[in-house]
């Protein structure tokens, strides 16, 4: 009995040991690829998506978008706070600083060409206009005159 007992405590310990790991690489991946994940809201009015991200104390230098299909992309960073020097001491903060990252995976295809962001008031506004429908619509397509090489 003393033996299966020692056999699960050591498992446990080796499983308490291999979480504690995991978590610690689990901490390191998360400081390089952003530190905090701003508040992120996204809208379907329809005629398109419009995602809106909270990030107050950027400027549209500090800020990233890539589209990649349906998957937009937002990065960027939150630079230290001006007053923040070593004559001033903190006694609370709250408001994260450095990276971030945000990835959205869209429902429907959006059409890039029409895609729009602005910040203003601290918030990222993303406008994605869905992209026309066409299956089962007829599309014509142009028949031009080719030159003839022979000529």
């Amino acid at each position: 009995m003393t033996t299966r007992h020692r056999s699960r405590s050591d498992a446990f310990a080796r499983l308490r040991t291999e979480l504690d790991r995991l978590i610690g690489e689990l901490g390191r991946e998360s400081a390089a690829i952003g530190a905090w994940q701003p508040a992120v809201d996204v809208i379907d009015d329809g005629n398109a998506f419009r995602v809106e991200i909270e990030l107050p104390g950027t400027t549209n230098r500090d800020i990233f978008v890539e589209l990649f299909g349906r998957c937009l992309v937002v990065r960027g960073s939150r630079p230290q706070h001006p007053e923040a020097c070593e004559a001033r001491r903190f006694h609370l903060m709250e408001r994260p600083l450095g990276g971030f990252e945000v990835t959205v995976t869209l429902d429907e295809p959006v059409c890039a060409e029409r895609a729009r962001a602005a910040l203003g008031s601290g918030v990222l506004t993303v406008t994605l206009p869905h992209l026309a429908e066409r299956r089962g619509q007829p599309l014509a397509i142009p028949v031009v005159e080719e030159e003839n090489p022979s000529d």
